[in-house]
């Protein structure tokens, strides 16, 4: 059974893509809820009979992992101490620590698979994860550029997408909510820029890059930008990636200048192949505006600010001292929107447990950072990208709520915590 599932060859390539897809993007799946589900489902089976003693030995000997996992044990009691204290009863904050808490589990099972598919291989962790997230983030590109193009291939999209979602995006005139995707909009916008990071290190460090491999990297940066214009970060984070790679280790350089090259010209052969078929329309007059309103903007009144930055920077306001402290107990209102109406991450975190929960919130993520880098250090470059990704998500947050919250961002992160330790022989 183990040969028969592990596989070999293209067929394990192509079961570890999908298990990675399935985990970052976790789209509706009839009967199993979701995707995640639905891999931990196949992931159990293989397990039942094939339970990797050794990796369970390392997951339950682990300082890091005990750590790890405190972080949101931590959480927990934060959340409850607040809707105590403050008498709300409002603990509606652990929704997301429950359906991390499943994607935790799917992905402890998925590093049993791992390391009975790898066990006679030495495996780099963290290069490992870059090349199925560029896979997975690929894949999803493609299907986005055909729900663009093709009307058909959008319903067959949407039936795998919440209802709100696909109602929301209707507003938007086929440029957004294209994703085979749980979530649209600012979480997907948000993994997307990760997404970007992670090629990037791929791309940096394969034996052998290819015009394909640029190509489709520039797709997952264009796709990217359905989703959300945050998405633009991950982009802009890429290129100062990339450069501090290109100092680090010399192999890089050359490839710093071939991406730019190739993807640029990439892009601009794209731009004009579509402008020149019927979609010209949609990419000039709806497209656009919307990826680059902060340009239009520019060129119009002189400022770089999009609708989003305008609303964004009214979610954002001082507090008394006390409730700035403390919080207030509340993270959502009487209907459920968040409280007060703010999206800001770090808002959001102020006003349900104050400057106190914050700092908890901040030292935690920095913590299981500082754990990633353990478990990745002899790996190249892996300081210079965890700086980068960490400065990625703090700022992130700042749209909305990512630290020990976001779904997606999060299983990123326990990919390329837990899977490295999976190889450890």
């Amino acid at each position: 059974m183990q040969d028969n599932i592990a596989g070999t060859g293209k067929g394990k390539v192509v079961f570890i893509t999908f298990i990675f897809f399935c985990l970052l993007f976790s789209f509706k799946v009839p009967v199993f809820y979701n995707s995640v589900i639905l891999s931990g489902v196949v992931l159990l089976l293989f397990s039942i009979t094939n339970l990797k003693r050794a990796f369970l030995n390392t997951i339950i000997s682990s300082s890091y992992v005990k750590i790890y996992l405190f972080s949101f044990i931590g959480l927990v009691f934060l959340v409850l101490i607040y809707g105590m204290l403050h008498f709300t009863a409002d603990f509606s904050r652990l929704n997301s620590v429950t359906s991390n808490a499943i994607v935790l589990a799917v992905v402890l099972l998925f590093c049993n698979y791992l390391s009975c598919a790898y066990k006679n291989k030495q495996v780099r962790g963290l290069f490992f994860c870059s090349k199925y997230i560029y896979y997975a983030f690929s894949l999803q590109s493609l299907i986005i550029i055909f729900a663009i193009i093709s009307p058909s291939v959008l319903d067959v999209v949407q039936v795998f997408q919440s209802p709100a979602d696909a109602g929301r995006a209707e507003k938007y005139e086929g440029i957004r909510g294209l994703a085979l995707s749980g979530a649209q909009f600012f979480p997907l916008s948000a993994v997307f820029t990760l997404g970007q990071l992670f090629s990037v290190y791929y791309l940096a460090f394969k034996k052998k890059l290819t015009l394909v491999n640029v190509v489709f990297f520039f797709l997952i940066i264009l796709a990217g930008t359905t989703a959300g214009r945050t998405s633009l970060l991950g982009a802009l984070f890429s290129l100062i990636l990339l450069c501090i790679l290109s100092v680090t280790h010399k192999e890089v350089r050359p490839r710093f200048i071939k991406i730019l090259i190739i993807g640029l010209a990439s892009l601009c052969f794209l731009f004009v192949l579509l402008l020149s078929s019927s979609y010209s329309s949609l990419i000039l007059d709806v497209y656009l505006p919307f990826a680059f309103e902060f340009i239009y903007s520019y060129v119009e009144t002189g400022k770089l600010s999009t609708s989003s930055t305008v609303i964004l920077s009214k979610m954002y306001w001082s507090l008394p001292l006390y409730e700035l402290t403390l919080g207030y107990g509340y993270y959502r209102n009487d209907i459920g929107n968040p409280f007060m109406g703010t999206d800001g991450g770090y808002m959001r975190n102020v006003l349900f447990f104050g400057a106190l929960g914050v700092t908890y919130v901040v030292l935690a993520q920095l913590s299981n950072i500082y754990l990633t880098y353990r478990v990745n250090r002899t790996e190249k470059g892996v300081r210079g990208f965890l700086i980068v990704l960490l400065f990625l998500i703090f700022l992130l947050h700042y749209k909305g709520e990512v630290l020990l919250h976001l779904v997606s961002i999060q299983t990123a992160l326990f990919l390329i915590f837990f899977i490295p330790l999976s190889f450890k022989k």
